[in-house]
């Protein structure tokens, strides 16, 4: 149900750490909560290896209706984490998530000015992520 027919619900698991010797991680961080819109590819939660940090894309468009993995829980290659409801409603949600952005932007400006040098891929996203708060 990948991709979903409108209504389907899509469950989002665990696919890989990106190496096949690692199993485990740790789910460190929500990105999205329980009904918020999310586009396909959207970054849905951070999962932390010992070896690797992990992005959670969301595999479908649509809302996000379940989530099953709370933070802090270890989830291994198969966990289900979440379950998002394709169709209609998420893509409303969508739509009205699209002007979302412009407005905050300006609040989003100053976790543009945080130090991340020395920092690369999820661990300069996490830190901008962190000061926003």
């Amino acid at each position: 149900a990948v991709g979903g027919a409108p209504g389907a619900i899509v469950e989002q698991v665990v696919k890989d750490f990106g190496a096949e010797s690692i199993k485990e991680g740790t789910l460190m961080e929500w990105r999205k909560k329980v009904g918020d819109s999310v586009q396909k590819g959207d970054i849905l939660a951070f999962i932390e290896t010992d070896k690797v940090s992990v992005e959670v894309l969301a595999e479908a468009s649509g809302v996000l209706t379940e989530i099953l993995a709370k933070a802090d829980d270890s989830v291994q290659v198969g966990t289900l984490l979440a379950k998002i409801q394709t169709g209609a409603g998420g893509a409303v949600a969508a739509a009205a998530s699209v002007a979302a952005p412009a407005a905050s932007a300006a609040v989003a400006a100053p976790a543009e000015a945080v130090d991340v040098s020395g920092l690369t891929g999820i661990r300069a996203g996490l830190a901008r992520a962190h000061a926003a708060r």
